[in-house]
C-alpha cells in the first residue's frame, strides 16, 4: 500500500453481509457491489463510485472517505489519478476545496485528510482520469453537521465500515510519537468468531498535518484464532492520528479505523 490512507452495528447475518448488494452477470455494467455504500456513476457512464464513510455522512472537520471505484465493464480501476473536490453549495462563488486521492489498490481510494470548514451543504465532486479516460461523479450531503466528539471514536476496537469485521488493537507500549513498537490485533466478526488467513494493510495520517505513517508498518498474521500483529508501528508526531486496516479476505474485505492521540 502506498503509504497515506480512513470510523467505522452488529449484523443479524455475517454470512448474509459477506454478499454483494447485486449479483453481477457478464454484460451488466455499474453494479453496487457492496450493501450499505452510497453509489453513483459519473457524468458520461465511463466509471462508477461507492463511497464508505461512517453513517454515509460526512461533518465538519476531517473526514477519511474511500472511494471503489469501476469502468463501464464492472472492473476495479487500478492506478488512476482520483481527485476530490469539496463545494459549500451555499457558497457556489467560492473555489471548491481541492484533494487528492491515494491509490490503495484493488479500485480503492482514500482521501485520507478531506476537511470540511463548518456545517451546512456540501457536494463531493469525484474527478476520475485513466488513461484517455476523464469523468466526474458527485455526492450531494444536505444539512453536513459538527463533527461529534465522542469518547467511543478513541476505542480501542472498532467495527468496521462494511459492518462485516470487527478490530480490537493492544499497543506493545504507551503511543509515544518518534517511538517505534507493535500491536497486537484480533480480527473477528461483530459476533465474535475469529477472521483468518486475511490479508492486512495498514494506513494513517495526521488529522491535523496531513502527515502520513511511514509505510514500514506490516501486519501478518500470528498463530490463526483471529490473532495478527502489526509490526514496526512508528508515529513521526505527536496529535492526534487516524489508523486505517484494510482487511482483505477471499470473498471480501473491511475497513477498519481506529482515532488516537500519539504523546509526545
Amino acid at each position: 500500500m502506498a503509504g497515506y490512507q480512513t470510523l467505522l452495528l452488529i449484523p443479524l447475518i455475517y454470512f448474509f453481509l459477506l454478499l454483494p448488494a447485486d449479483a453481477h452477470s457478464p454484460g451488466e455494467t455499474f453494479t453496487q457491489h457492496f450493501r450499505g455504500t452510497l453509489f453513483h456513476i459519473s457524468e458520461n457512464e465511463l466509471f462508477s463510485a461507492e463511497m464508505l464513510i461512517p453513517d454515509n455522512k460526512i461533518t465538519s472537520g476531517y473526514n477519511t472517505p474511500w472511494f471503489i471505484i469501476h469502468d463501464r465493464d464492472d472492473r476495479d480501476v487500478l492506478g488512476a489519478e482520483v481527485a476530490v473536490e469539496a463545494r459549500d453549495q451555499n457558497r457556489p462563488e467560492e473555489p471548491p476545496l481541492v484533494y487528492d486521492a491515494r491509490d490503495a489498490g484493488h479500485g480503492l481510494y482514500v482521501v485520507p485528510n478531506l476537511f470540511i470548514p463548518e456545517p451546512g451543504n456540501w457536494q463531493l465532486r469525484v474527478k476520475v482520469e485513466k488513461g484517455f479516460q476523464k469523468d466526474d461523479i458527485s455526492f450531494d450531503f444536505s444539512g453536513v453537521e459538527e463533527k461529534e466528539q465522542v469518547s467511543e471514536r478513541f476505542a480501542a476496537k472498532q467495527t468496521g465500515t462494511q459492518n462485516q469485521m470487527a478490530m480490537e488493537y493492544t499497543p506493545s507500549r504507551d503511543i509515544v510519537a518518534g517511538q517505534d513498537h507493535d500491536w497486537q490485533l484480533r480480527i473477528t466478526t461483530p459476533d465474535g468468531w475469529p477472521v483468518t488467513g486475511a490479508d492486512v494493510e495498514v494506513s494513517g495520517v495526521h488529522l491535523e498535518t496531513g502527515r502520513p505513517l511511514p509505510e514500514q508498518a506490516q501486519v501478518s498474521e500470528r498463530g490463526g484464532r483471529g490473532n495478527y500483529r502489526a509490526q514496526n508501528m512508528l508515529f513521526p508526531e505527536s496529535g492526534p492520528w487516524a489508523v486505517v486496516f484494510i482487511i482483505f479476505t477471499s470473498n471480501s474485505y473491511e475497513i477498519v479505523e481506529f482515532q488516537l492521540e500519539a504523546g509526545q
